[in-house]
């Protein structure tokens, strides 16, 4: 990739006075590849208006970067129950409970999961839940807004139920979790199985998972694209770099936006180059 780069820069004049080592080479790859994952998958940021499930073409691009299946289970001690003191949520009707009386259980509040920092956009996502009576498996997931949470927890008709999971995005300041330790956001806690063994993990990101009344979360399972493996360029140690992941044919268009980055960085910004709506309609 770095011998079609240097060819493109050259060509445009760019070369003839500034020269990139490999390192720079590297790091304008990899920022200009995390652009194209997010081009392909986000509907907002391409001028056809598409994301990832909208066209066939987008998902080829973005195969190698889906993942199997990754699978979160109660009994592994890898879902961490919610409480008060934790940050989580409650799950509908679990005031209800508490006015009449008696205190706030288990099933009253939401629990969470570590999800892997590598994770870029989550694709597709099931659970099995249990009230301890009877099981419920591979039931949708539905992401919600603590607005939309806010709006429907009180509504019976947006409410989680046996055929429905609520899931928020949680994260980016979680620390190891233990019986005895503490962090700025209170999230640690305990098993959700027997709501005693304490769990611990490290998460810079989490999901809050929010069940319906009286039910329990047993597995969750998520699909997700990934970030792209960085790319490194050796010249001088070939046996040290690291090749681009992303299909050979979409090679093309992630040197032509490291070549307009590296153009970009160079030219007064009132000179710079942007990409004509032709070009990027023909990239896409």
């Amino acid at each position: 990739m770095k011998k079609i780069f240097t060819l493109k820069v050259e060509a445009g004049g760019l070369g003839k006075t500034r020269k990139f080592n490999d390192r720079e080479v590297s790091d304008l790859l990899n920022m200009a590849q995390e652009e194209f994952v997010m081009n392909r998958f986000t509907p907002d940021a391409n001028v056809k208006r598409k994301g990832f499930d909208a066209d066939a073409k987008r998902r080829i691009d973005l195969s190698g970067l889906l993942t199997a299946r990754t699978e979160y289970l109660s009994a592994a001690d890898v879902i961490m129950q919610g409480d008060a003191t934790n940050g989580a949520l409650r799950t509908p009707d679990a005031d209800h409970q508490a006015s009449a009386g008696g205190s706030y259980v288990a099933t009253d509040w939401g629990c969470f999961v570590e999800i892997p920092d590598e994770a870029v956009f989550i694709v597709s996502a099931t659970a099995d839940i249990t009230d301890s009576v009877d099981d419920y498996e591979n039931i949708p997931v539905e992401f919600i807004s603590y607005d939309q949470y806010s709006d429907w927890v009180r509504d019976p008709y947006k409410q989680p139920y046996h055929s429905l999971l609520w899931a928020m995005q949680w994260g980016d300041y979680t620390v190891a979790a233990s019986s005895t330790s503490t962090s700025t956001k209170g999230m640690t806690g305990v098993s959700i199985e027997d709501g005693t063994t304490p769990v611990s993990f490290t998460a810079n990101r989490a999901h809050m998972l929010i069940p319906g009344k009286d039910f329990t979360v047993k597995k969750y399972q998520i699909h997700y694209v990934k970030l792209p493996t960085a790319v490194k360029v050796d010249v001088v140690v070939p046996a040290n770099k690291v090749d681009c992941e992303l299909p050979a044919h979409t090679h093309q268009e992630i040197i032509d936006i490291a070549v307009r980055m590296a153009s970009a960085a160079q030219v007064p910004m009132e000179q710079r180059y942007n990409i004509s709506d032709k070009e990027s309609k023909e990239n896409e």
